[in-house]
């Protein structure tokens, strides 16, 4: 397994990053899903924005988050993908982008 690069509570390292994902969750995400490949902008932020008050943002940002972790190798860390949604989404989002960020050109 490679390591994460952006961890989870880094947001400080990167304050756009921080301010557009704590704002504008549901736009970051569409952005991190399109550059990772799993959807299109449109359709990811139409999904995060419905997927309504049962599944909250947890079933679209899990697999964004999954599909990033496979993409890179990464490890399921600081604990289940479930548990970081959970008690907190924009940051694991913001995470994604930051990663994204890194390790794309």
């Amino acid at each position: 397994l490679k390591l994460i690069l952006a961890g989870l509570f880094d947001c400080f390292s990167d304050l756009n990053i921080c301010w557009y994902g704590w704002w504008c969750t549901a736009r970051l995400y569409a952005e991190n899903a399109s550059n990772i490949g799993i959807s299109n902008y449109d359709d990811a932020y139409y999904t995060y924005m419905n997927s309504g008050p049962d599944a909250c943002p947890w079933t679209p940002v899990s697999a964004t988050r999954q599909a990033l972790r496979e993409k890179y190798n990464l490890p399921e860390e600081p604990c289940s993908d479930c548990t970081v949604i959970f008690w907190c989404a924009p940051c694991s989002v913001c995470q994604a982008a930051r990663e994204l960020e890194i390790r794309q050109p």
